[in-house]
């Protein structure tokens, strides 16, 4: 049985690693291959024969098999990935099928779709030719609303061998040169005008027999800040006899690189993880193959992009240390390893958009139409980052892949209950019996209906059954009732609310909130819940069909206007209230007017309690707790036991509270731009030692791992000292952002205000 060998090796200069690949082709059909490194030893093996192919991975301990079938209609693979020989994850396999949809003599176009069913992630690559020379491709995938784009000339002349220029969301533009100047030489240039950086490959193919010397390089474009070798790699592709590891060593010293000491395998225990994580880089059981090189460039690893993020982590890491760098192929070496292990929400790898379906429609007033959607609301599909969970929130809309419209919602939050089967598997949990396998997650479909302007968002206005829909995240943290207490029934018997404009479909959402509901508003606890709904004429009010529901099921009484709030309001003489048991909440959909007209009914009927529109909410915490700091630096009592120092001050443009309270064995400072205490960092002096003082710090309760926060404390403890301040100093720091100039302002603040 004759057999052919091949060899490949390529010395990594920045890992200071020789990696090999030997072939064995017997004139049977059978192809043996082994991965061996100079570091770790022997690496993977695979075995391929007609249809089947086969992998082992030594060191993560993966087993891959892989069976492919062509026929007239395509190409059909099935690729099933055992990582760490967990074989409870069987059945869930890669499935590929490649057809050609044109196959003509100047047109062809292929199309390739690929489902990982271990992961749940779809991938699509279409390639259309034309006359043999133009070439154009679209890549996406289920992850990302992202689209790759490729568009190639091939002229196939010496010095223009083909171009390309490349659009991908995660590298940006990349262009692509390819030459061949002269025989058995051949250059491939990318150029990322993102990073800046030019990378090149280089080929001599003119050695002894079938011999190949590849040098790979990279090196920064003009008003590059990279730091990017000009040497990255060197290899050689040849016979055994050509390729030999001493050759390859004095090719790599040459370079200005010495080779690494070989290190001995560690442990195969040592080297396990789990398989849901591990899948990801199954593939390396054969990765010099060329199905898998061409996986990772798809995946978004051009050569120019991988030059210029090397070339910024050696620059945030400094000079390079000792040791050997980590092998990127390792996984107990990368970098983020434990991101693998970190607990996550439910659905947080899903897409942002869904697709929905039209229900119905109808005409509340002119120009302005009720649009029922069937939409996906299954804690498995939809992160909780974009679902719909308080009366307030605005739905983000597409129709037929056109400008993504915000839209208010008429109907209330979906209740728990709807969820409770797919919240149960997102536990993981399983029942007595059962066993734990890959399965696709469950669907909860649920109606929202959105109050369209035909102004607006016209195509929304004109939706019917044949349109595409696409559902976004839902906009908005809603109504928010809490802080101001009207979420409290008893505490607040009597709520009034204003409406007018699109605040109507607010107003509905609201009180018809489940409970459970973060916006449920408990009617029929309180003693009187009103609705004043403020419209042009009769003709123009929305929703008018509930009125009569609210009032027989939730006991809401709704008083229509055409003459506005104040009129509505003095002409109410079945209202009784306590002004101090009242609350209020101001729905006018963005009417400047309308609102100033529904705080002056609030003003003239003396009701403190006023919870407004909800575009409003991130600004009214602000307000109050710069109310909560004046009172404290105005109205602190005579004698009063603790002096009370405050200051409201704009840091990296937020509104930031500052508070200083001096106890006798301690001062505490909060500076707070969330309305919370924060991270909790105690900074006292040490000791005094030939004049000079030092200092510590601590971190009581919070974040650990910033250390501008950190900074700030020990600056805030020195400048304490120095104003004769001895006690230990407790630091309260809640800020929106962590920046240097943040840390200046905020330092600048306190010595300006004298607050320590």
């Amino acid at each position: 049985m004759a057999a052919k060998a091949s060899h490949r090796s390529i010395y990594d200069l920045t890992k200071k690693d020789l990696k090999n690949r030997t072939e064995l082709k017997f004139d049977t059909g059978l192809k043996l291959g082994a991965n061996y490194s100079d570091q770790s030893g022997l690496v993977s093996v695979d075995a391929e024969r007609g249809a089947y192919r086969v992998g082992f991975d030594f060191q993560r301990e993966d087993a891959v098999f892989q069976y492919s079938r062509k026929s007239s209609a395509g190409t059909f693979k099935f690729r099933q990935v055992v990582p760490g020989m967990h074989w409870e994850v069987v059945p869930s396999p890669v499935v590929e099928l490649s057809t050609k949809l044109l196959d003509g003599p100047k047109l062809k176009d292929s199309l390739k779709l690929v489902y990982d069913f271990q992961n749940r992630f779809a991938f699509y690559t279409d390639t259309l030719k034309f006359n043999k020379r133009f070439k154009l491709r679209v890549a996406g995938d289920s992850k990302s609303s992202d689209t790759a784009l490729c568009i190639g000339y091939k002229p196939d002349a010496r010095w223009v061998k083909s171009v390309k220029l490349v659009q991908t969301a995660a590298t940006g533009p990349l262009l692509s040169y390819k030459v061949k100047p002269a025989d058995g030489w051949r250059v491939a240039t990318e150029a990322s005008l993102r990073s800046k950086v030019l990378a090149a490959s280089v080929t001599y193919k003119a050695l002894a027999g079938d011999a190949e010397l590849v040098l790979d390089a990279a090196v920064p474009l003009p008003g590059s800040s990279s730091k990017v070798r000009l040497l990255r790699k060197a290899g050689v592709k040849s016979a055994p006899t050509v390729a030999h590891p001493a050759m390859l060593r004095q090719i790599a010293q040459g370079a200005g690189a010495a080779p690494a000491a070989r290190r001995p395998l560690a442990p195969s225990s040592s080297r396990r993880c789990s398989a849901s994580t591990r899948s990801r880089s199954s593939s390396s059981c054969w990765s010099s193959s060329s199905s898998s090189r061409s996986g990772r460039r798809a995946a978004g690893r051009p050569l120019a992009a991988a030059a210029a993020a090397e070339a910024e982590s050696e620059a945030e890491a400094g000079p390079a240390p000792a040791a050997p760098a980590a092998d990127e192929e390792d996984l107990m070496q990368f970098a983020d390893r434990y991101k693998w292990y970190e607990a996550k929400f439910a659905a947080d790898d899903m897409p942002d958009w869904t697709p929905g379906r039209f229900v119905r429609a109808s005409q509340e007033a002119p120009f302005v139409r009720l649009v029922t959607l069937e939409v996906e609301v299954s804690r498995e599909r939809v992160p909780l980052r974009n679902a719909y969970k308080a009366a307030g929130q605005r739905a983000a809309l597409r129709v037929n892949g056109g400008e993504a419209r915000s839209l208010p919602v008429a109907s209330p939050p979906h209740p728990e209950a709807l969820n409770q089967a797919s919240l149960f598997l997102t536990k993981g949990d399983i029942f007595a019996g059962e066993t734990k396998a890959a399965r696709e997650p469950t669907s909860v479909l649920a109606e929202v209906s959105l109050l369209v302007n035909s102004k607006e968002a016209p195509e929304v206005y004109a939706l019917g059954p044949d349109d595409i829909v696409s559902v976004g995240p839902f906009e908005g943290a809603g109504l928010d009732l809490r802080s101001s207490g009207v979420i409290g029934a008893f505490r607040f018997p009597t709520v009034v609310i204003f409406a007018s404009g699109s605040g109507i479909a607010t107003a509905a959402a609201l009180l018809e909130s489940p409970v459970g509901s973060s916006t449920h508003l408990a009617p029929a606890l309180r003693s009187d819940v009103r609705l004043y709904y403020a419209a042009p004429n009769r003709a123009s009010m929305c929703l008018a069909e509930r009125f009569d529901a609210w009032a027989a099921d939730l006991r809401v009484v709704t008083v229509p206007t055409t003459t506005g709030f104040m009129d509505a309001w003095d002409g109410d003489d079945t209202l009784v209230y306590d002004p101090e048991a009242t609350a209020a909440i101001v729905l006018t959909g963005g009417d400047e007017e309308a609102e100033a007209a529904a705080l002056e009914v609030c003003r003239e009927a003396e009701i403190g309690t006023v919870r407004e529109k909800q575009q409003q909410q991130q600004q009214q915490p602000a307000r109050r707790r710069r109310r909560m700091a004046a009172a404290l630096g105005t109205a602190v009592p005579a004698g009063f036991p603790v002096a009370v120092r405050s200051a409201c001050v704009a840091i990296d443009g937020a509104p930031t509270d500052i508070i200083v309270s001096t106890y006798n064995d301690a001062t505490v400072l909060m500076a707070s731009q969330l309305g919370t205490l924060g991270t909790v960092i105690q900074a006292k002096q040490d000791s005094t030692l030939e004049g000079k003082t030092t200092f510590s710090t601590a971190v009581l309760l919070g974040k650990r791992d910033e250390p501008l926060l950190t900074i700030v404390a020990r600056q805030l403890v020195e400048l304490a000292h120095g104003k004769g301040i001895n006690t230990p100093l407790l630091c309260c720091l809640a800020l929106k952002q962590h920046t240097p100039e943040g840390v200046r302002q905020l330092l600048a603040a306190v010595r300006e205000r004298e607050l320590l």
